[in-house]
């Protein structure tokens, strides 16, 4: 039930979390879903990407947002928020860090993908900043926290080991473009009711990373798929580390 419909490749089921509630999180891409529950109940979207969440045994399936075109991972803050980098659709948008919010809807319908000018996602700013000048997006849906690179895949919340103190709260996110990539940080502030960005850096660039993680032994794993879209011999997963944090 899950990608139930053509898509880009590399939209499809990823993102698995354990959230603070004990329950796992997960994401699909906008190649939709149309899912039966343990429970009986049905989740019919086969044309937009989603948030899903539920117990450990598969049970009291949830959807939790949608609207989402390419949410590769998912991470939580300290206090529980949830935040997820979407892909932008090639035509002059931007990728966005997303505020996952319970019952929430980003305004993605991969039914416009196949529009030159992409359609209401493009002439009704869905893919922009808040606009409180003008009432030109769509009531319904919720505009992101911030535009952030062009290719997020991997991320994940710094646990407080292995960094200086400075990075306190941060995000870590892969961007991801194909033969290069690079690894960004940035932390995220309440407004409101919901988020701005900041201290937004490159802290590592070069490889085409394409996912993070924080190890028990306080180093930041990465892994490097490759250059290129393709499968590659190449790919391989390393390290970084603080030495002077780990002393």
């Amino acid at each position: 039930g899950y990608g139930v419909r053509t898509g880009g490749y590399g939209h499809d089921l990823h993102g698995l979390t354990w959230g603070p509630d004990g329950r796992r999180y997960f994401s699909i891409a906008a190649r939709g879903f149309d899912v039966k529950s343990q429970e009986g109940k049905v989740f019919h979207g086969p044309n937009t990407g989603a948030v899903f969440r539920c117990w450990a045994d598969g049970s009291q399936l949830e959807l939790v947002a949608q609207g989402l075109r390419n949410p590769q991972e998912l991470a939580f803050d300290e206090l529980g928020y949830l935040f997820t980098g979407d892909n932008n659709c090639d035509a002059g948008d931007r990728a966005r860090l997303v505020y996952v919010v319970e019952g929430g809807d980003s305004g993605w319908r991969v039914s416009v993908q196949s529009l030159a000018d992409r359609g209401p996602w493009k002439s009704e700013a869905m893919w922009e900043m808040p606009r409180e000048e003008e009432a030109l997006q769509p009531a319904w849906m919720l505009p992101p926290v911030a535009h952030i690179n062009s290719g997020p895949s991997g991320l994940a919340h710094y646990p407080g080991v292995g960094l200086p103190e400075a990075f306190g709260d941060y995000f870590f996110l892969c961007d991801y473009r194909g033969g290069r990539g690079s690894l960004q940080a940035f932390r995220v502030e309440m407004a409101g009711a919901s988020f701005v960005m900041r201290g937004h850096h490159t802290f590592h660039d070069g490889p085409a990373v394409s996912d993070v993680c924080f190890g028990y032994d306080g180093r930041i794993y990465l892994s490097e798929w490759g250059p290129g879209w393709g499968i590659s011999p190449e790919a391989k997963i390393y390290t970084l580390a603080h030495t002077a944090s780990q002393e």
